[in-house]
């Protein structure tokens, strides 16, 4: 599955911090630059990710198979589905019906 496809590369118009949290992750205040954030798919003692609400991307650098990207990359590579099906999911657990942010 690659995460290069452009759509899903543009597709950062789903809140990233609700997708997040539905996958373990702390609520995190919406509309903030880059901050450091634990991150769910590791047990995260301290921040080793990070988190731009504004721009609604998620990145770990510290475990190698950690999703990265916007929330439709994310729930792709968490739940090896399409682009069609993610972009599903992300409406049904941020509740945004995808309008651009």
């Amino acid at each position: 599955m690659s995460f290069e496809n452009s759509e899903a590369n543009n597709d950062g118009r789903f809140p990233i911090v609700p997708i997040l949290m539905e996958y373990g992750g702390e609520w995190a205040e919406e509309g903030m630059g880059w901050r450091k954030y634990k991150c769910p798919f590791h047990g995260d003692r301290q921040a080793s990710a990070s988190i731009n609400t504004e721009q609604g991307v998620f990145n770990c650098s510290a475990a190698k198979g950690c999703p990265t990207g916007n929330a439709v990359q994310i729930i792709m590579k968490e739940e090896g589905i399409s682009l069609g099906s993610a972009i599903e999911r992300a409406k049904a657990i941020s509740g945004s019906d995808g309008s651009p942010l």
